[in-house]
């Protein structure tokens, strides 16, 4: 895992800051999308995102704390933690977070379940045959009549 960090602006008087960064696969160096990410005070949930189509991720309007954590999932991928991240001086903390893959999704099996439906208010009709010399006389037969 490798995090790094930069701060936009230093001691700052913003009641407010932004941590923001991007989830990359820590073999492939790919951006991963759809990363759940947890932000958290103690152990109270301050905001929960995704990252984006391109592993960014960004929360804004963060009140000022020194000791913030974010939590990190991902199906195929080992957890992250990172703790002590720290907004009091900072406006703006930028992350670089390298998930590694747990190697558990090489198989994945689909089983389609449908439940069965009842039929209603369906028609009977007969099937009747005509032998060449009565063709013309088809086209006086109705067919059956579906409603819904």
């Amino acid at each position: 895992m490798i995090i790094s960090s930069s701060n936009f602006a230093q001691n700052s008087t913003s009641n407010s800051g932004i941590i923001s960064g991007k989830v990359i696969d820590s073999k492939t160096k790919k951006p991963l999308d759809y990363v759940n990410i947890i932000l958290l005070s103690k152990k109270n949930i301050i905001a929960n995102i995704l990252s984006d189509d391109d592993g960014l991720f960004q929360l804004n309007n963060l009140k000022k704390d020194s000791n913030l954590s974010l939590k990190l999932n991902l199906v195929g991928y080992n957890n992250l933690k990172i703790v002590g991240i720290n907004l009091l001086q900072k406006d703006s903390i930028y992350l670089q977070l390298n998930m590694e893959s747990n190697g558990d999704l090489n198989e994945v099996i689909i089983i389609e379940k449908r439940t069965p439906t009842e039929s209603k208010n369906v028609e009977k009709f007969a099937i009747q045959t005509y032998s060449l010399r009565n063709i013309n006389s088809i086209t006086n037969i109705k067919g059956p009549n579906f409603k819904r």
